[in-house]
């Protein structure tokens, strides 16, 4: 019997698509690879989810690696405004509100910089989480074992009676190999909608 549901925080209870962001700002494949690889897709952006650098820390270096390929410009375009990606998924927090007031306890594991959670933690759906592991609390990055483990020990939560929902594959597999049920997430919350009720949770 399932009693706690996980949530991803990045594509699932926000919106999240680097490079459709990146497309819309650029209309240019170049240019939007080049500033992706620089940024997102950067070791800086991987370091500073798992709490080894500041966000300060990370522009910088983004930045110098941008000046030395000559596209300063437009990563500190990126570096200034990104933030405007995470637009609150409503459809997925009513369906989180209707968990919760089902009784189901609700958690959050996600990799994230700790700017990016102090951000989110401002949002109203925030509140209706009961516990929280982030990868820059404790240096460790999905897929990696140790994050999902750490939040099951400290919440005391048993893998069988848990599901993980994120739109990260590679996460979801993970989650998977642990015992946890685990629920691809895809741009469409009706999809969430079903899944979940193939797991017998009815919804929406």
């Amino acid at each position: 019997m399932y009693k706690n549901i996980i949530f991803d925080l990045g594509g699932v209870m926000v919106h999240w698509d680097p490079k459709e962001y990146l497309m819309e700002m650029f209309h240019n494949p170049v240019i939007e690879r080049k500033v992706y690889d620089t940024t997102f897709g950067s070791k800086e952006w991987l370091m500073a989810d798992a709490g080894e650098i500041s966000r300060f820390a990370a522009d910088n270096a983004m930045l110098d690696h941008a000046r030395a390929a000559g596209y300063s410009f437009e990563v500190q375009e990126v570096i200034d405004h990104w933030p405007n990606i995470l637009r609150t998924r409503r459809d997925v927090v009513d369906i989180a509100a209707q968990l919760k007031a089902q009784g189901f306890r609700l958690y959050c594991l996600s990799n994230i910089a700790s700017d990016t959670a102090a951000l989110l933690r401002r949002r109203s759906f925030w509140r209706l989480f009961d516990g929280h592991v982030l990868s820059c609390d404790i240096n460790r990055l999905k897929p990696d074992p140790a994050i999902y483990n750490a939040l099951l020990e400290q919440y005391h939560l048993n893998p069988a009676e848990c599901i993980f929902i994120d739109d990260n594959e590679a996460n979801v597999r993970s989650a998977h190999k642990l015992g946890i049920t685990s629920i691809l997430m895809t741009s469409e919350a009706s999809d969430l909608v079903k899944n979940l009720g193939i797991c017998g949770i009815h919804v929406g």
